[in-house]
């Protein structure tokens, strides 16, 4: 009788075991299925107007109309994004607090931020964009093609001053250095938060040139305030026709680096909420605005969801991480 009681228990105990389990499986799935209700927290590394900020202004809007809950956008710059990954880091788990990655967020981590982040800190949600960088000149330049601009420098023998966002290890100064120096042009990079000051201070005379991206050049170079020299990406751009990769131009370098934007979140979200907030995110950049934001800002929109985006920020870090030793900025194995 006494190991009758003893087994009795035992069943009991696993039952509860079961159940427990089960419950708790049925409740976070309960969860993932109603987020949000509530408001949502998105935190972008640059400051207003930056591209990362854009981009969630017009994901929160979308988002907005499909779920009735609000989607607001924190601006956090600073720290070579360190002051917006920290706040991402510390945050709980639950969907509601998430912000803009880059892969000078990947870049980061594996540079200045090493030892700080890395990448088990978060979770990957969807990526959403990819896109090349222009080297942009004041339309008054004297500069009309590259090649007058790298036989130019090639013959006062001082390097050009080049404005980007970004310190040394940003993905727009990487992609300086593996095109633009890569082929034959010394550079002395001033570092700006984002495109748009690295143009203004081209347009104010303060760098010869810019690096920029697509998106936030078009206004300038549309307006005949700026030119475009070059693509630095694996393709010319539909938005820039006429404006060759430097590849294409005959120069032997690097040309495989692009920038990507996705939302990412703290390490720990589970992989249905996950996929519920990729579902949400996705479905608001089928928006018509989201749609007008893709045709005039000349990015490559992309839907990567949450299992394919892990296996792509591997695949990045790898090829970061060969571009970089290319750079120069880590050492060669």
């Amino acid at each position: 009788m006494k190991h009758d009681s003893h087994f009795r228990n035992a069943v009991v105990l696993g039952v509860a075991i079961v159940a427990t389990t089960l419950g708790s499986a049925g409740a976070r799935a309960q969860d993932a299925a109603s987020w949000p209700d509530h408001t949502v927290e998105l935190i972008s590394n640059n400051s207003p107007g930056g591209a990362t900020d854009i981009l969630l202004r017009e994901l929160a809007e979308g988002a907005k109309e499909i779920t009735g809950q609000e989607f607001v956008v924190i601006n956090r710059p600073g720290g070579n994004g360190a002051t917006q990954m920290s706040a991402i880091a510390a945050a709980k788990p639950d969907g509601y607090t998430l912000g803009a990655v880059t892969l000078t967020h990947l870049t980061n981590m594996m540079t200045s931020l090493k030892g700080t982040f890395d990448e088990s800190d978060f979770s990957n949600i969807v990526g959403l964009q990819t896109e090349s960088h222009l080297l942009v000149v004041n339309a008054d330049s004297p500069f009309q093609t590259f090649e007058q601009l790298h036989d130019a420098v090639a013959a006062r023998g001082e390097p050009l001053v080049l404005a980007g966002a970004g310190a040394v290890n940003s993905a727009a100064s990487i992609g300086a250095i593996l095109s633009v120096k890569g082929a034959g042009v010394p550079f002395s990079w001033v570092s700006h938060q984002t495109s748009s000051e690295a143009m203004t201070a081209a347009l104010g005379g303060h760098a010869e040139a810019a690096i920029a991206l697509p998106s936030t050049a078009r206004e300038f170079v549309d307006s005949g305030r700026m030119r475009a020299l070059a693509v630095i990406g694996p393709e010319s751009l539909p938005a820039y026709p006429g404006v060759k990769t430097v590849q294409d131009m005959g120069y032997d370098v690097f040309g495989d680096w692009q920038m990507y934007r996705g939302i990412y979140g703290p390490a720990g979200i589970p992989d249905d909420l996950r996929n519920r907030i990729a579902d949400v995110l996705i479905e608001a950049t089928e928006s018509d605005r989201y749609q007008k934001y893709v045709e005039t800002r000349g990015f490559t929109p992309s839907r990567v969801r949450p299992a394919e985006f892990d296996k792509m920020a591997t695949d990045l870090k790898g090829l970061a991480e060969t571009a970089m030793i290319e750079a120069g900025i880590l050492p060669a194995k």
